[in-house]
């Protein structure tokens, strides 16, 4: 192993450990037994009786497995946490032991995708980014609209891949999401509401060879360290800043109807919300939470 690779192990690692001593001490998620049909649809119609709500980062996170899958589903009604997903992206990680094995990211994220526009300066002109600056934002005021088309062809592109993190991985590897066998994906954003879906494979095979690492000889409902991020970035709207809705130069959120789809599902509208905080800021918010999972094993017959 190269001193680049070493060295980003040691940060995976530290990050893992430091999330997770965060965590001690709280309550351990609990999977539920797959007994039932698990469509990764970004519908999210499958997860009754299977989910847990984390009230700060307000999020429902619902956990099944089997043999072979764990299977998640994250659903939001926060507009500031669907805007935080859409420009930062989101990081899932699972790890059979305290090394993390396993980190996925999806959707990447605008800015981590190369689909973010530069913040233009003072003197660049009036109002960059997506759609015009904020009112009294810029050196001209509110830039031109960003037309609806264009802002769903440009979260598309966004959501057609997914990254593989992970140690002795010196840079995520990027792949289509229809192109990772084993693993599926669904992203879909309507109106005020995110829904989020995947499948992943629990261990690795000559035909799946991105999972979770869990062994053969895991035992009956091991337990895994289990977390989701996305990670903080402040991006200010004055000054010809960023404008996120494809419909004005006011609304900062996602919105104006239409249907953006990400995975086998998804769809992005909604009515535009302001979005912008105190000083021009978008508002935004990260989250990171680290806690253990168990895994479910089937029902005696």
């Amino acid at each position: 192993m190269n001193a680049p690779t070493r060295l980003l192990c040691l940060a995976w690692t530290f990050a893992f450990l430091a999330g997770a001593a965060a965590q001690a001490g709280s309550k351990t998620l609990k999977s539920h037994w797959r007994d039932r049909e698990v469509t990764i649809d970004g519908v999210a119609d499958e997860w009754e009786g299977a989910r847990t709500y984390f009230k700060k980062e307000k999020i429902d996170v619902g956990v099944l497995n089997d043999d072979e899958y764990l299977y998640l589903s994250f659903v939001t009604e926060d507009e500031g946490v669907r805007r935080q997903i859409l420009i930062q992206g989101f990081k899932v990680w699972a790890s059979p032991g305290e090394v993390p094995s396993f980190g996925l990211q999806y959707p990447i994220g605008m800015r981590n995708s190369g689909l973010m526009p530069e913040r233009q300066g003072p003197g660049s002109g009036p109002g960059g980014g997506f759609g015009g600056g904020r009112p009294g934002g810029g050196s001209g005021g509110p830039g031109p609209r960003m037309d609806p088309d264009k802002m769903r062809e440009t979260v598309n592109a966004m959501l057609d891949d997914l990254e593989i993190l992970g140690p002795g991985i010196e840079e995520p590897v990027r792949l289509s999401v229809d192109e990772v066998p084993g693993i599926e994906t669904a992203f879909e954003a309507l109106d005020t509401r995110v829904v989020y879906e995947i499948k992943i494979p629990l261990r690795k095979t000559d035909e799946q060879p991105y999972s979770i690492g869990l062994s053969a000889d895991a035992g009956t409902a091991p337990t895994i360290s289990f977390g989701f991020v996305s990670p903080d970035l402040e991006l200010e709207g004055r000054q010809g800043g960023f404008s996120l809705d494809p419909g004005g130069s006011h609304g900062g959120g996602f919105g104006g109807g239409g249907g953006m789809r990400g995975g086998r599902g998804g769809g992005m509208g909604g009515p535009p919300g302001d979005g912008w905080g105190p000083g021009g800021r978008l508002e935004m918010k990260p989250f990171e939470v680290w806690t253990e999972l168990q895994l479910a094993t089937a029902p005696a017959p």
